[in-house]
């Protein structure tokens, strides 16, 4: 997998390849394979023509540290170096990918700053595949619409990938991101199979969707993270919205979304605004919407709508409204019921009212119903109806929910800390960690709790600098107890690994006199700072850390608990 360096154009360049001499259309026709990543240098670069692309290679912006925050603790896109700057008015798009077939490699596009959007009809980023196409990540960009209305990115086809650690803002009545699916017209999205939880849908998640200037905001706007239609399948969590919403489509008509999950969200609703407004729109098709929180101005409603625009004497599809919340899979010669596969909302906040309204339809009054087309409770229904796959029978196949694996396992982070032996006990356990070194294992006396500033896992697990007392006076190593108090080993193979226990809670003394960075916890078969054998250490996840401020403790409650293993 090589790395070729472009200029950062879009277009140009001849013969062979030489280093940062040529546009990112030319290496990609000429020089890259699948697996391949091109960059762009810092600085800002007008493109007149846009790049399109065929191979699941990486384009990379550069200079710039990625977004490893996961849990909706630090959404968004980091500080970029890189600009694409789009200001021709004829220009279409500036990256569209069509992603191959077995490649064996997913396309990615990170560290951008794409700026100077022309018009609603022109996009930053096309995405084009099918659930059977190689998956995609797009991750590190911000996607700047200014306060224009725009459409910034298009997805069509129901590829599957994610989009995370990005920023969207756009103007006012501005819709975002397209998820088009099969096209307009077309009912093939709905005749095949959904996994509730499956990986086959597009992901949004540590991102942050806004409307520009939103905190000077003084009425609705109606500005949308996502707009969705033709059998499109979506899930955002974890995700920052500010005063900007979610629209399943299900326009009067026409071939409505597909399914969606959108929990773990937080809408902010600005101080300036008076009135409701919109979280989700849910226009068309099915899905679950839990374990979503507000903040800001809590005086008004935060909206979930479930309406349908669609005519009461629309019968293509079977009885209206064809694809309103709540409907299912189209089978039995491409015809349902409207309330075969009912949506499901639970643990939202409180301030967040869920209703029906009458939609542009005319139906008065609203025909989708509680306790019919969708339900709500305070925690997850243990079972719950479905009718999403071809097997299913409306009114009796039931499913409990699991979501999909978090964070998407194509981020490559994880919300568990990193831990394992150190590198001298990685060779052989030795007798400080289960006071032998083959055959039945005993607790042995001495283990202490230390901190790290810096981590272990970043080196060949070894290396970590401890907190001194020289920056904070009340540091110590904390025992976990003499001859065996306070600890247990649960199991243990010679060379393998131990399964270790702390029955005790562990507290460092408070931080004095100046701020500590946590990275790793570590722990040592001597009392002494910076003395004796370091057996086991835990990082913090994602190579993260935390800043413990002067005045708060470093705490490990009883049971933690980990499984240390040779690396």
């Amino acid at each position: 997998m090589a790395t070729w360096n472009s200029n950062g154009q879009d277009t140009g360049g001849s013969g062979g390849y030489v280093s940062g001499t040529q546009g990112v259309q030319y290496i990609h026709d000429t020089f890259a394979a699948n697996g391949d990543t091109i960059t762009l240098p810092t600085g800002t670069f007008t493109w007149n023509t846009g790049v399109t692309l065929t191979k699941t290679i990486t384009v990379s912006g550069s200079g710039y540290l990625p977004n490893l925050s996961t849990l909706r603790s630090s959404p968004g896109a980091p500080t970029l170096a890189t600009t694409i700057s789009t200001s021709t008015p004829s220009l279409t798009y500036a990256v569209k990918i069509t992603l191959p077939t077995g490649s064996g490699f997913i396309f990615r596009m990170t560290g951008i700053y794409f700026q100077n959007i022309n018009s609603s009809s022109y996009n930053y980023l096309i995405v084009s595949g099918s659930p059977s196409t190689d998956q995609f990540r797009i991750d590190n960009n911000f996607f700047d619409g200014g306060t224009v209305q725009v459409v910034m990115i298009g997805i069509g086809g129901n590829p599957s990938g994610v989009m995370d650690h990005c920023t969207l803002q756009g103007g006012a009545a501005s819709e975002m991101i397209h998820n088009t699916s099969v096209g307009a017209g077309n009912i093939s999205g709905w005749t095949d199979d959904i996994t509730p939880g499956g990986s086959k849908m597009f992901f949004i998640e540590d991102c942050i969707g806004q409307l520009t200037n939103y905190s000077s905001a003084i009425f609705e706007q109606g500005t949308s993270l996502m707009q969705s239609y033709y059998g499109a399948r979506n899930v955002v969590r974890y995700t920052q919205l500010n005063f900007a919403q979610i629209d399943q489509h299900g326009t009067g008509g026409a071939v409505g979304a597909r399914w969606f999950e959108f929990y773990n969200n937080n809408e902010f609703f600005p101080t300036g605004v008076t009135g409701a407004t919109s979280f989700y729109a849910i226009r068309g098709g099915s899905g679950v919407i839990y374990s979503n929180s507000v903040s800001g101005t809590l005086t008004y409603a935060f909206v979930v709508s479930l309406y349908t625009d669609d005519t009461s004497g629309n019968t293509t599809y079977g009885t209206a409204p064809n694809f309103g919340p709540g409907a299912g899979i189209f089978k039995n010669s491409l015809s349902q019921g409207p309330f075969s596969s009912p949506v499901y909302l639970w643990n939202n906040d409180s301030h967040i009212s869920i209703g029906t309204q009458v939609g542009t339809g005319g139906w008065n009054p609203s025909p989708i119903l509680l306790n019919q087309n969708y339900y709500t409770s305070t925690t997850q229904p243990s079972s719950m109806l479905i009718c999403e796959r071809s097997t299913d029978t409306v009114g009796v196949t039931t499913y409990s929910y699991s979501p999909y694996t978090y964070p998407h396992p194509l981020t490559g982070l994880s919300t568990s800390p990193g831990f394992g032996l150190t590198a001298t006990s990685d060779l052989s356990l030795t007798k400080t960690i289960v006071g032998v070194t083959s055959g039945a294992y005993t607790t042995p006396s001495n283990n202490y709790l230390a901190c790290f500033s810096t981590q272990f896992t970043n080196g060949a697990k070894a290396g970590a600098t401890e907190w001194a007392t020289s920056s904070n006076p009340s540091y110590a190593r904390v025992a976990m107890g003499a001859t065996g108090t306070g600890w247990t080993i649960a199991a243990y193979a010679s060379g393998v690994g131990v399964v270790w226990n702390n029955t005790n809670t562990l507290l460092v003394p408070a931080v004095q006199s100046n701020n500590q960075t946590l990275y790793a916890i570590a722990f040592c078969d001597s009392a002494t700072i910076g003395a004796g054998n370091i057996d086991f250490f835990i990082d913090m996840p994602n190579s993260g850390q935390l800043t413990v401020l002067v005045g708060l403790n470093v705490v490990l409650p009883a049971g933690t608990g980990a499984v240390f293993t040779t690396l």
